[in-house]
């Protein structure tokens, strides 16, 4: 989720005002996304939290809410599963020496 973030160019938004747009903008967030049925919706202190975390604003970070640090860890924990558990199917692709 943090690489989908830094890909869309998400890490250099300036201000909080920034993120819940920018959330929406990759799918994360708010009921008028074209997100499937089930994806995530996080809170925009979420989406703020795993950005200051993307750019090492430690203090930024720091200042965040319980609540938000739990929903990032999940959002991370489960995003890092679903990576692990499919193959990479580029892999196949890759000439094996």
């Amino acid at each position: 989720m943090l690489i989908t973030i830094t890909c869309c160019g998400l890490a250099s938004a300036a201000c909080a005002s920034q993120v819940q747009p920018a959330a929406q903008a990759v799918g994360l967030a708010g009921p008028a996304t074209s997100a499937p049925p089930g994806a995530a919706s996080p809170a925009a202190p979420t989406v703020a939290l795993m950005l200051a975390l993307l750019r090492g604003d430690w203090d930024g970070a720091d200042r965040s809410e319980r609540r938000h640090r739990v929903e990032c860890s999940g959002l991370v924990a489960a995003y890092l599963q679903w990576h692990l558990e499919h193959s990479i199917r580029s892999l196949r692709h890759v000439e094996r020496v």
